[in-house]
């Protein structure tokens, strides 16, 4: 067998052709949905979607092992530029922490509610890491610095920042629900403030802490 049968014959390039059926899918969904709808956003989300999963899943898939973390990167750029811009177009609220604490301490945002059930329990239960590492806003800026790999992390890295960070959160939405009774950090107006002001703190923390949680 000559070295392009073997490379066509291999079991992982078998994929390609159903992820480029399943992009093909998309856009014929979205085009439907269009023509039943008459709303052109949608048409637009349906086509960037399948964009995604033919170039950047398709590539991930036909790539060579070397080459695959950057296929896995424009991915993550492709869908994660476009999960942050829908959060903000289409006043869905708060997706960082702190407006998952108001809408669960409130009763406020369903959508927000929806999206942590989807993205950080169910999706992790059942993907594992596949949100985190394929379509999140801070990782596609994160992953992007010359800090990506586990293995230069420093032996014995505490794990309480975490915890603290969300107990933090946590207790700072408690005392303005239950304080104050401020419950603007969910939705509208307000919320795109707190979701731009915690996108802002998250950015400039992770990016600021890199260097100091890795080695070369």
């Amino acid at each position: 067998m000559s070295d392009v049968e073997r490379i066509r014959n291999h079991p992982r390039n078998q994929l390609i052709l159903p992820t480029f059926f399943v992009m093909l899918g998309l856009w014929a969904a979205g085009i439907a949905v269009w023509l039943v709808t008459d709303d052109p956003l949608l048409l637009i989300f349906f086509a960037y979607v399948g964009l995604f999963v033919g170039v950047g899943i398709g590539g991930y898939i036909a790539l060579p092992d070397r080459q695959r973390p950057l296929a896995r990167r424009m991915a993550m750029v492709m869908l994660g530029s476009l999960l942050l811009v829908l959060a903000f177009v289409t006043d869905h609220g708060n997706m960082q922490p702190e407006g998952f604490f108001f809408a669960l301490l409130a009763g406020i945002g369903p959508f927000i509610l929806l999206h942590y059930l989807i993205a950080k329990i169910v999706g992790p239960l059942l993907f594992g890491r596949i949100w985190c590492g394929w379509a999140c806003w801070f990782g596609m800026v994160f992953e992007m610095l010359p800090y990506p790999y586990s293995r230069y992390r420093k032996p014995g890295a505490p794990e309480w920042p975490r915890y603290a960070f969300l107990a933090a959160s946590l207790l700072l939405v408690a005392a303005l629900v239950y304080g104050i009774g401020y419950t603007g950090g969910a939705v509208g107006r307000t919320g795109v403030t707190w979701f731009l002001g915690g996108m802002a703190i998250y950015y400039i923390t992770g990016i600021s802490m890199a260097p100091v949680s890795y080695t070369h």
